[in-house]
């Protein structure tokens, strides 16, 4: 690894800026926001999996004292071409048929959320129930109904990637392996559940406060729905209560208060989820089943490798096409695969529609992919570390999707972690009496920003080609209509939406002090923390001398949003980028001052000194005074920008490289589990992680330990369990079980700095990494510690006895 470079502020470990505010309640989150003359909405929510809709009479409703106003999908426009990321499946009121239980009907907004509640109740619905496709084997059987009538054998969409010759690949192996796997559905559970504020004025302006993670693509996707010119939407970001990819663009919730807000001419419409609504109304994690088959040489070198992988759906597609998209991506990025298939099939169901959720695929298929490594290794006779590292990719390789390796410490991460935990010892220990310990390890990447090239068009009309717009909107602007045949209009038509970029406004004050506007949310990740840090490094200020601002899209800042551990890095080059210009600012002004050219200048803790003299100097607020109080000093604001070098994927092949560099990380876990009981406890918790850079350690801790700590929810205890019938037996905290404080273990964090060239000062994202590979280290310690597989998640007491006993 390249030698560690020395910083003033990087590196240090400093207290999150937001602390004191988050500590003290001062925060202002979106329910802690009172407006004039405010209304509460509610929405009213199927009872059934699967109906058609008949009618929907709300005219008792409105008569109840209080009420201002009930929607139904028809007084939206275009409301069925509004939600989908790739297909635009989803209304924000459904009018043609429900697809779960709680898909949103109606909606009411009343003077008191009382009020509202009994309107709710008012509504009568006529429904023609259909029959309920509630697993995947279900909804792909040849005689079942289609859930949205496009997909043939419900299947929404098919996600490939090809590399070499797969049958060549295996006829090269000396063994073939082969592994099945399933993974569950897991919620966010955030702190925050989902509510949005919406106010449309008598002058057409909408104003919008929501904790969602991407505002931006939240304003374009409101002006293409009503039709609001973007001058016109304003998305202001409260404090947000985490999010976790369960507040990333299209939450439902914000299209029904603006659906609300307009019609109540003018006063402000606020909707708060609550626990219930959150927990199954909403996105969750896609539960999948995987098939894996692998070829190796004797000596363990992988020839071929093939997953074919099915994914659940639910009722709506919102991210899922994506998201198996991704699956494709780290399955192709870990291990070097001469020879390589990806194959997904996501299926509709009638259960919650699934979306983004902390490392957005990733933690599927790493599960499988490391089980199956450890399952390898032990046929073979081979120690898994041992395997792991002979087959990991290193700096300079081409993965199967054409990503050219960039700085990488994957194998010091796998040796790393190893180490920490005391490998070679506990894995041959004897497994003897009641209670038996064993070690497991997991490894992956993952990307650092995600430039998936979502559809043009649908992006900016919500249709797919020029024919079905007409056929809805003849006389829209962006068609061209000749001889009565219609197409894009010239000029319009651009197929990908081609960024992945962030922006930031850095405004020096005539003291040197610094504000830095930003457009990518702080959703508790520590952001503006690294950003400010990133600043007073590069301008060789304090933190204390630096706020950081957002999320106002009226204030200037671009961001794609704060998802896809993209924001270090891609936020963070864009604040080094302004930081960068009003350095070469203030250099100049100072050196006329001290009559130095300014390359000869540099500054340290808030002064501007000559290199050859340090004694010659001045301080940075006094060159600041002189650019405001001088005629030719003009204003010290500057606009930093940054988009990677990542393409898109080919849809063909999948070859194409998303992120402009990977993060690398490792855990390896030890547990003790006992035969009678089948209770497990960890014993001990090692988290080695390629950073890049340590921007700063004690939110790097903190990020690894929330990280890991949702990784092992996932891998003993949560999971949506649907009843007969569809609906979800468990839709609160107290039956939704997430691992409390006291059930948690000490997690040991190991970071490796490579100094990546290509993120702000060499550093890497680090938010969702050490979700990932939590659920398979723990199930490959177990599988140490009793010598059986558990092939399907959460890892429950029943299911290790049950092993157990067929062992």
């Amino acid at each position: 690894m390249p030698k560690q470079k020395e910083f003033r502020v990087i590196g240090k470990r400093l207290p999150n800026v937001e602390a004191f505010d988050k500590v003290t309640g001062a925060a202002k989150y979106t329910d802690d926001i009172t407006l004039n003359r405010m209304l509460y909405g509610k929405v009213l929510r199927s009872p059934h999996p699967h109906a058609e809709i008949k009618n929907v009479d709300f005219s008792e409703a409105k008569t109840l004292p209080g009420v201002v106003d009930v929607i139904v999908g028809k007084d939206i426009p275009h409301n069925s071409r509004i939600l989908g990321s790739t297909v635009n499946d989803q209304s924000v009121l459904t009018e043609d048929k429900v697809r779960f239980i709680g898909d949103a009907v109606a909606a009411v907004a009343a003077t008191t959320p009382e009020i509202a509640e009994k309107a709710l109740e008012l509504i009568q619905v006529d429904y023609k129930v259909l029959p309920p496709l509630l697993t995947m084997k279900e909804a792909m059987s040849p005689d079942a109904p289609r859930i949205h009538d496009y997909a043939v054998k419900n299947v929404a969409s098919v996600r490939k990637v090809r590399f070499g010759d797969i049958e060549e690949g295996f006829q090269e192996a000396d063994h073939i392996f082969e592994g099945e796997f399933e993974t569950q559905s897991q919620e966010h559970a955030t702190l925050e559940p989902m509510s949005a504020i919406a106010q449309h004025d008598p002058r057409g302006e909408l104003t919008v406060w929501t904790g969602t993670q991407t505002p931006y693509k939240e304003k374009a996707i409101l002006s293409r729905a009503f039709g609001i010119p973007h001058h016109k939407i304003r998305v202001i970001v409260p404090a947000v209560g985490g999010g976790f990819g369960g507040k990333d663009v299209q939450m439902r919730v914000i299209y029904i208060t603006v659906a609300l807000a307009i019609k109540c001419s003018g006063q402000p419409v606020k909707i708060i989820y609550n626990r219930e609504e959150d927990l199954v109304s909403d996105t969750i994690r896609h539960p999948t089943k995987i098939h894996l088959k692998t070829g190796l040489k004797k000596d363990g070198t992988i020839t071929a490798r093939q997953c074919t992988l099915y994914m659940n759906n639910g009722s709506y597609t919102h991210h899922g096409d994506l998201v198996c998209g991704a699956i494709g991506v780290v399955f192709a990025g870990v291990y070097k695969t001469p020879h390589l298939h990806y194959d997904s099939h996501l299926i509709y169901t009638n259960t919650p529609f699934g979306g983004p959720c902390r490392g957005f695929g990733n933690v599927q298929v790493t599960y499988a992919v490391e089980s199956h490594m450890d399952d390898i290794a032990n046929a073979l006779g081979m120690d898994p570390v041992a395997l792991r590292l002979k087959n990991a990719v290193v700096e300079g390789d081409s993965t199967a999707r054409g990503t050219e390796v960039g700085r990488c410490a994957l194998k010091e991460c796998i040796q790393s972690a190893a180490d920490a935990i005391g490998w070679e010892e506990k894995r041959s220990a004897k497994k003897q009496g009641r209670k038996v310990r064993g070690v497991g390890i997991a490894c992956g990447n993952h990307w650092c920003g995600w430039r998936t090239g979502f559809d043009g068009n649908i992006w900016r009309t919500g249709f797919r080609d020029a024919e079905e717009l007409y056929d809805e909107n003849p006389g829209s602007e962006f068609l061209n209509v000749i001889d009565g045949r219609a197409g894009w209009r010239d000029h319009f038509q651009q197929p990908l939406y081609d960024s992945d970029a962030s922006s930031c406004i850095l405004n020096m004050n005539e003291d040197g002090t610094v504000v830095i506007q930003i457009g990518d949310p702080e959703i508790g990740q520590g952001v503006k923390t690294a950003m400010a840090m990133i600043a007073a490094e590069e301008l060789g200020l304090g933190l204390e001398d630096i706020k950081v601002v957002g999320v106002d899209t009226d204030a200037g800042a671009f961001g794609i949003g704060s998802y896809s551990s993209r924001v270090t890095l891609v936020l963070g080059n864009a604040v080094v980028d302004a930081a960068r210009m009003a350095k070469a600012a203030l250099l100049k002004i100072a050196g006329n001052i001290l009559e130095e050219a300014p390359k000869n200048l540099t500054i340290e803790d808030r002064w501007i000194c000559s290199r050859s003299n340090p004694q010659k100097r001045i301080m940075v607020g006094d060159a600041a005074f002189r650019a405001f109080s001088q005629r030719e000093g003009g204003e010290l604001v500057f606009h930093g920008y940054h988009d990677p070098d990542s393409t898109i994927p080919d849809k063909k092949t999948g070859r194409g490289t998303i992120s402009a560099t990977w993060s690398y990380f490792a855990q390896a876990i030890e547990v003790e589990v006992d035969r009678e009981t089948g209770d497990v406890e960890i014993i001990n918790f090692k988290s080695a992680h390629d950073v890049g850079t340590l921007i700063n350690p004690l939110g790097a801790e903190g990020q690894v330990e929330g990280a890991s700590h949702q990784g092992i929810g996932y891998a003993f205890s949560e999971k949506l369990n649907w009843k007969h019938g569809g609906r979800i037996a468990n839709p609160n905290l107290l039956n939704y079980r997430i691992p409390t404080p006291e059930q948690m273990c000490t997690i040991d964090s190991i970071f490796i700095e490579s100094d990546d060239p290509k993120g702000p000062f060499g550093a890497k994202g680090l938010g969702e990494p050490a979700s990932v590979p939590a659920a398979p280290a723990i199930g490959n310690a177990i599988e140490n510690a009793l010598g059986v597989r558990i092939g399907s998640l959460p890892f429950t007491p029943d299911k290790i006895l049950k092993a157990i006993n067929k062992e």
